[in-house]
């Protein structure tokens, strides 16, 4: 951590390496405002450098992002339900162009061991996201569960300057197929849609996961994950070409990850 020689107050005697430490704080304030749901995000500077330092510190714009609490407002009509993983997940899909960026499983010390995932570009990572440690909860006297993510923004701009691309629309039907397969209950799922899609080929246009299941009569250590794949293509597509592409996908994953069909 650096710290500053003539700080304003305690509370700024370091400079900031994470912006989510101010989040929290934010977070802390409310909930003892009495107020049940946040939202809060902050685009900001942050400093590293190695220590002692020899040379200034390195600044580093990062986009960070929080939810806790409810999530919607108190209604008569809408049961309560409260913010969770993917809740955050699908944010950073809408804020971040996915299909150009790795997902993975994340390894922070903040963030819960198996509730966490990381986000790379061109080999680098560029993000972490997901359900805070309970320790970093109650270090903040936070209840309840909070999820958090933290971007190295200025590493990702370029792939904001892409040419939009145009996409006639479909002239004919699509096949919607279901695919539920047993793994290790450990087994990332984003590795099983980037391996199926590589299996399928372009008539593959969409691969929704609308089932996850563990417990009887699926073996321990095991979990179920089921998929929705769309194919279309620029004609009519026959059963008997799907039915090899879904062979294909079943060979496949039980090759790369040993996914036996459910």
């Amino acid at each position: 951590m650096i710290t500053v020689q003539n700080p304003i107050s305690e509370d700024l005697s370091a400079m900031r390496h994470s912006l989510l430490p101010g989040l929290l704080s934010a977070v802390s304030l409310n909930a003892s405002r009495q107020q049940e749901r946040v939202a809060l995000f902050e685009l900001g500077a942050t400093y590293k450098g190695k220590l002692p330092l020899q040379e200034q510190p390195r600044e580093e714009n990062h986009l960070a992002l929080v939810l806790w609490g409810r999530r919607h407002p108190v209604n008569w009509g809408v049961a309560a339900e409260y913010y969770d993983f993917y809740d955050l997940k699908g944010v950073l899909e809408v804020l971040l162009p996915a299909s150009k960026l790795d997902w993975g499983q994340g390894t922070s010390p903040s963030f819960h061991p198996g509730r966490q995932g990381s986000i790379s570009y061109q080999g680098q990572e560029i993000a972490v996201y997901g359900e805070l440690h309970p320790q970093v909860l109650r270090n903040f006297k936070i209840s309840g569960r909070a999820y958090a993510a933290e971007i190295r923004f200025e590493k990702i701009l370029d792939v904001f300057n892409a040419v939009p691309e145009f996409r006639v629309l479909p002239k004919y039907p699509s096949v919607d197929r279901d695919l539920a397969v047993v793994v290790d209950v450990d087994q990332a799922v984003g590795e099983l849609l980037e391996h199926l899609h590589t299996l399928a080929g372009e008539l593959l246009q969409r691969t929704t996961v609308f089932d996850v299941y563990a417990g009887k009569p699926i073996p321990e250590g095991k979990k179920s994950i089921a998929f929705s794949l769309r194919f279309q293509g620029d004609r009519n597509l026959r059963d008997d070409e799907i039915n090899a592409i879904m062979d294909k996908c079943i060979t496949g994953l039980n090759t790369q990850f040993g996914a036996e069909i459910r």
